[in-house]
């Protein structure tokens, strides 16, 4: 489908103001649904006949709905993602498009969102690293990093309690963050490959780094081999911090006691 609206001069929309939840297939090789909560938008002095869509999206396909105007919001009832590649990690853009004056110019959007995950704390709050679980074959684990969006650690569903074993192991931990982390810092850090700046996204990740090594992001973003180093640097550093090795010998120390019958 070819999307035909421009955009200038846009309004963002906030986190809290676009809250996206995936259903599952009801039966098995259905379609996905998604639910989406739209508030807030008719105190953003926007026109209140501005349209509402909602735009999913994975890879290469793409599916538009209508959801109403700003002062009449209304997600559609059937939200089945029948067009979506089936498998693939859907992102959502949320657009107030002025169809009156200035015909298919957008006056606000939400771009790149991702649906709230059931094992995030606070459905407000979007984490640095967002952990999804999806069947990856025979991989463990990978990175999903789509251009200009947060990326995601993606666990394979297939391995038993893998998000719980995430959360407790320091071996898994420090065999999986690190090594996510190092890929994420080179694309945010690259000029040519991250984000733009203006996405909170990247904002996060530059964040973290300053804590992580007291530089400025800026610094490994001028010569490519001084930036690797800079990333190593800050990966080591986070391990250094989480004690991944030496947890992972004080568990097996703990295992290894004797005891008493």
């Amino acid at each position: 489908m070819k999307r035909t609206i421009n955009s200038t001069g846009r309004k963002k929309l906030a986190l809290d103001q676009v809250i996206i939840r995936m259903k599952e297939p009801e039966v098995i090789g259905g379609p996905r649904r998604f639910l989406a909560e739209l508030r807030g938008f008719d105190n953003m002095k926007l026109p209140a006949d501005a349209k509402v869509y909602v735009e999913a999206y994975a890879r290469s396909s793409f599916m538009r709905f209508d959801c109403g105007t700003v002062n009449a919001l209304q997600v559609p009832v059937d939200t089945a993602l029948v067009d979506i590649d089936a498998g693939a990690s859907v992102l959502f853009d949320v657009k107030v498009v002025d169809e009156s004056k200035n015909i298919g110019r957008i006056i606000a959007a939400a771009r790149a969102v991702r649906p709230v995950v059931p094992t995030e704390d606070n459905d407000n709050c979007q984490s640095l690293l967002p952990v999804e679980s999806r069947d990856l074959g025979e991989l463990v684990w990978q990175l999903d990093m789509p251009f200009n969006a947060r990326p995601v650690l993606v666990l394979n569903s297939r391995v038993p309690n893998a998000l719980v074993r995430l959360k407790s192991d320091p071996l898994i931990q420090g065999a999986i963050l690190p090594a996510a982390i190092v890929m994420i810092l080179d694309k945010v850090l690259d000029p040519e490959r991250g984000g733009a700046e203006d996405e909170d996204w990247v904002n996060d990740w530059h964040t973290w780094y300053r804590a992580a090594t007291g530089a400025d992001p800026e610094e490994a973003e001028e010569e490519e081999d001084m930036r690797r180093i800079l990333v190593l640097n800050a990966c080591k550093n986070f391990a250094a911090q989480q004690r991944f090795a030496t947890r992972t010998e004080m568990l097996d120390e703990l295992q290894e006691v004797p005891t008493d019958e």
